[in-house]
């Protein structure tokens, strides 16, 4: 073979595999074109799942500064404000502080729990009957309220619940000893009380009571009566912040001088802690942050459990 034929040969062989490639490119085109078709025509959107590097999000520091910021600012303009039903009880608090009744319909849902607390609260701060005719329009009685205005127990005997007729007579004689219960157990039909759940959210607790609740719950209505009659603050510190935490807020923020500042200090101490603590233990590898859950023995003993466990 002479030099031109070669040369001929080897421009044949080029030519092949340019189109070769060529082709191939070609189908492998149509392929996905093809495919693309499919997709669209076949696939529903959520089938269709873009592929995308997962961007890196610096979670850690923006979590920390989220605690950090739960203990500066405002209660209510804190990143997660609101996303538990109990947090409502703080906004209540404010409301009665500032005498605002009218703020208790922003509340949706929560209006009568709202109202509820207002006309109890400020009957016993103003000492008036000016919100005991609102307090059955509400669907409540106002017995506890008229004793209490009148100090007299007796009227408390026209309740029927024994645990309500015991609150309703340390309340009227401001004498504690109404509270020395001697059953084991008291029914507790007709105390029906709003409370925070595990979830997040408010329920309506009733039924039977053991002696320490019953007890530690009438002599929270002692202390808060005797707080509001004496305007002695000191005495909202002796109700138990397990039976009665929002009583002792709505003590607090009504005989406080500067109420929301006392509404944000027990927000922090409290819900600041119980929404961050475990994350930022484990962040800050801080046991010690756990110990710093309010009600860790009781009603977040389940969350102190799952800090602790962290380090275990």
């Amino acid at each position: 073979m002479n030099g031109e034929e070669l040369k001929s040969t080897n421009d044949n062989k080029r030519k092949k595999i340019i189109i070769g490639g060529i082709l191939l490119a070609l189908f492998i085109l149509i392929g996905a074109a093809a495919y693309g078709v499919y997709v669209l025509k076949f696939k529903k959107l959520s089938q269709i799942v873009p592929i995308t590097p997962s961007p890196i999000v610096p979670i850690t520091p923006f979590r920390v500064e989220e605690f950090e910021q739960c203990q500066k600012v405002d209660y209510d303009k804190t990143p997660y404000y609101g996303d538990q039903g109990k947090d409502v009880f703080y906004k209540i608090a404010e409301i009665m502080a500032n005498r605002n009744e009218g703020a208790c319909a922003e509340l949706g849902d929560n209006k009568n729990l709202c109202l509820s607390h207002y006309y109890k609260f400020l009957t016993l701060k103003d000492n008036t009957s000016a919100y005991l005719d609102k307090l059955i329009l509400i669907g409540e009685n106002n017995i506890i309220g008229r004793a209490y205005l009148n100090k007299d127990a007796s009227l408390c005997n026209e309740i029927n619940s024994e645990l309500e007729k015991s609150i309703c007579g340390a309340v009227a004689s401001l004498n504690s000893s109404h509270c020395n219960f001697t059953q084991k157990e008291l029914p507790g039909a007709g105390v029906c009380l709003k409370v925070g759940d595990e979830n997040g959210g408010i329920k309506e607790d009733c039924g039977v009571v053991s002696n320490q609740v019953a007890k530690s719950l009438c002599l929270n209505s002692y202390y808060a009566a005797k707080a509001l009659r004496e305007k002695n603050i000191n005495e909202c510190s002796k109700i138990d912040n397990i039976t009665g935490r929002f009583a002792r807020l709505n003590c607090l923020s009504l005989l406080s001088d500067n109420p929301k500042e006392e509404i944000n200090k027990f927000y922090r101490e409290n819900a600041c802690y119980e929404k961050y603590a475990t994350m930022v233990a484990k962040i800050k590898n801080d046991p010690a942050i756990c110990e710093k859950i309010p009600l860790k023995d009781s009603h977040n003993e389940k969350e102190y459990k799952n800090c602790i466990g962290q380090f275990k």
